[in-house]
């Protein structure tokens, strides 16, 4: 049986509040707006399955694939499922087009982030990127 679980790491805060009501733009509203701008833009090529979320304190982001501009931060996981193998492959980038799917989607930030990201997901620039996609491994 073929693995297909990846895990987005993320500066944006993608909370899942299941908060689907403004009520005055609140947090949580776009907390849960984040998560689904990830999502949706996942599902352009295929269908996501059993996405959770969940974030880690404030840490060293050297040991992650960010950009050099970012030092400390919380950090953002979306764990997920799709359907079929290889996607977003093109050549030797496994994850060429969820990257370019992803990149530039306009994103809520100054939400609870400890970095300070933009307004949008950003997975191509080596400065600032605050998104990236890998092969979730088990251990």
């Amino acid at each position: 049986m073929i693995d297909n679980t990846f895990v987005v790491y993320t500066l944006i805060d993608v909370t899942k509040t299941e908060t689907v009501t403004p009520k005055g733009t609140s947090s949580k509203y776009k907390q849960f707006q984040n998560y689904n701008s990830f999502l949706q833009a996942l599902s352009l090529r295929t269908q996501i399955f059993s996405m959770k979320s969940s974030f880690t304190e404030s840490q060293d982001l050297t040991k992650y694939n960010f950009g050099s501009n970012y030092k400390t931060g919380k950090v953002w996981r979306l764990i997920f499922q799709i359907e079929s193998e290889d996607i977003w492959k093109k050549e030797d980038d496994f994850f060429y087009h969820a990257h370019h799917d992803l990149h530039l989607v306009p994103i809520y930030n100054q939400l609870s982030e400890t970095a300070t990201i933009e307004n949008y997901i950003d997975c191509l620039t080596l400065d600032n990127r605050n998104t990236y996609l890998e092969k979730y491994v088990i251990v």
